[in-house]
Parts: C-alpha cells; sequence; structure tokens
C-alpha cells in the first residue's frame, strides 16, 4: 500500500511502524464481493494505483496537500 501510494504521488511518504493501538483491528480486508452479490453493485475503480490516484487528485484539487 505505502509503496504504491509513493510510486503514485511521486513522493516519499515516511513510515513509523508501530504496535497495535488499543482498539485497532488485527486485520483489515477489503473485498466488494457480497456488495456485488447482494446490491448488483461494482466498484467505479478497482486497481489500487487507480484509487490512490484519483484519492490524490481529489485533495489536490481540495487544496489540502502541502508541497
Amino acid at each position: 500500500m505505502i509503496d504504491t501510494a509513493k510510486q503514485v504521488t511521486g513522493r516519499d511518504i515516511p513510515v513509523e511502524i508501530a504496535e497495535r493501538r488499543v482498539g485497532d483491528p488485527a486485520r483489515l480486508v477489503a473485498d466488494a464481493e457480497l456488495a456485488r452479490k447482494e446490491l448488483s453493485w461494482e466498484p467505479a475503480f478497482s486497481s489500487l494505483e487507480t484509487i490512490i490516484k484519483h484519492a490524490w487528485l481529489w485533495e489536490e484539487k481540495l487544496g489540502v496537500l502541502k508541497s
């Protein structure tokens, strides 16, 4: 995830590896299969690169990113 974000944004992203905090889930899994089946829904973007690119462009448009 982090390597892909670095590649897409062209920025170095500092990373700090730390212990889980109280309340953090042991693992996270993203799977849209249930929504596909139950709602006949399809995500607009499915590749991680595209998702990060669109999120990055949105944040730039809002002006919340600093150079």
